[in-house]
């Protein structure tokens, strides 16, 4: 793996390869120098789950001391850890079997020329031979992405032990096989997997009894959802990766500006959903307003956008303008959806619309205008900042519509900026909850 890459592992996870270049005692790297970049994926995924787990467990003991090779695949060296640690790293070594590992694109396991096991995809396999069936065991590959008939063999090898049903695109085939391995033995433990919107936002959903369910099996379920994110749902293609680990599907998805996919959220140790919160602060750091906008997002795909007050005036003034009834409505015509069903508004203050109810008045006068103008304009250059950096994502496209409100405001205005805030305004938070279904 180049240095590049490992460089970037550590950077994001400085508490899980806190040791450096090598351990303290002067013995072998943490990364074995035969790693190829096609496992910076799954590093990526396990790692994110590992570091997690350190924190929300106490693991304050755990290391690992070596990631090697391993038949074709990669073995993870621990110590410290715990059941849930050994199922994310165990899932994350029979991944590593389904992965080129050069180039991270979906690949089989074959003999090199020397007879050593190796990972591969087709266009790599000069020199290779397959590995049969036979000498493959205990570490049966997964069923391999992306093929005609991948879902099939999905359905086929794991079906009679899914309650409900497995519906996933075909580039997850093989992280979902993954997954269910770790349940062979306990049948309708799963009640289903399915990708929400088909993949195209990385969240892979997961329902399980976690009352049976044991921690190594939460742990393998921890892994497939992190792992998910990172893999393209067409192809199961995890790279190839650039200096800063961007995939190139998800690159090319992005017109060439895409940074890592990130999560919506992921499971912890006892199998609780544990949201990924975005907060934009504002109008400056450190500011006493606090955050302008939180967005909190749920298990099964939908968000919860939480708006200042200040915000939400500057949208209901850009309601106004627009010709719209509410709030509601100017995000549903932003986000060019057939209409506000999938919008509920909430707010002290507000009615049930999401306009200015009898707790709350909206003035028009030039002071007024001023402090608006001030706070929106603040709030556009950060909103500005953060879609940029959500780019791709379905947080990025609900802070891009709050972006485009609040730049409709400063046009409308034509104010001068003030050099004061309004700091009195105390109402509860516009909260704004998007159906799934949307």
């Amino acid at each position: 793996m180049r240095p590049e890459l490992e460089l970037l592992l550590r950077s994001r996870f400085p508490v899980l390869y806190r040791y450096g270049a090598g351990r303290r005692d002067g013995g072998a790297k943490q990364f074995s120098p035969n790693l190829g970049d096609g496992r910076f994926a799954i590093l990526t995924a396990v790692s994110d789950v590992l570091e997690r787990h350190m924190d929300e467990a106490g693991l304050d003991q755990f290391q690992i001391l070596r990631i090697a090779p391993q038949r074709g695949g990669m073995h993870f060296y621990c110590s410290g850890g715990d059941r849930f640690a050994q199922g994310a790293t165990d899932a994350a070594s029979h991944m590593s079997l389904a992965l080129s590992e050069q180039t991270g694109r979906p690949g089989r396991l074959m003999f090199n020329e020397r007879g050593d096991y190796c990972t591969v995809a087709p266009g790599e396999l000069d020199g290779c031979e397959p590995v049969s069936a036979r000498a493959m065991r205990p570490d049966r590959p997964p069923v391999g992405a992306g093929g005609r008939r991948a879902l099939t063999l999905l359905g086929q090898r794991w079906g009679h032990i899914v309650s409900q049903d497995i519906d996933v695109p075909a580039g997850w085939t093989d992280v979902v096989d993954v997954l269910l391995t770790a349940f062979a033995n306990a049948p309708h433990l799963v009640g289903c997997v399915r990708a929400w919107h088909g993949g195209a936002v990385g969240q892979l959903v997961v329902a399980w009894d976690t009352g049976h369910s044991s921690p190594y099996q939460d742990g393998v379920v921890a892994f497939a959802v992190s792992m998910a994110a990172l893999i393209d749902p067409a192809t199961g293609a995890c790279g190839p990766v650039d200096d800063n680990g961007s995939p190139e599907w998800w690159r090319r998805l992005e017109g060439g500006h895409g940074t890592v996919p990130v999560l919506w959220g992921g499971y912890d140790g006892d199998g609780a959903w544990r949201s990924r919160v975005d907060s934009i602060p504002g109008p400056a750091p450190g500011h006493p307003s606090g955050s302008l906008i939180v967005a909190d997002h749920r298990e099964a795909g939908d968000m919860q956008i939480s708006l200042k007050p200040t915000v939400a005036q500057a949208m209901r003034k850009a309601a106004c303008q627009r010709g719209v009834s509410s709030c509601a409505a100017l995000m549903a015509e932003l986000l060019e959806m057939p209409s506000t069903k999938h919008f509920i508004v909430r707010s002290e203050g507000l009615d049930g619309n999401g306009d200015a109810g009898t707790g709350e008045t909206i003035g028009t006068g030039a002071e007024t205008l001023s402090a608006i103008h001030l706070l929106a304009s603040a709030a556009h250059a950060q909103l500005a900042m953060a879609a940029d950096a959500a780019r791709g994502t379905a947080v990025g496209a609900a802070i891009q519509a709050a972006c485009l409100a609040v730049g409709a405001l400063l046009d409308s205005t034509g104010a001068e900026l003030g050099t004061s805030t309004d700091r009195h305004r105390s109402a509860s938070p516009m909260t704004i909850w998007r159906h799934p279904d949307s």
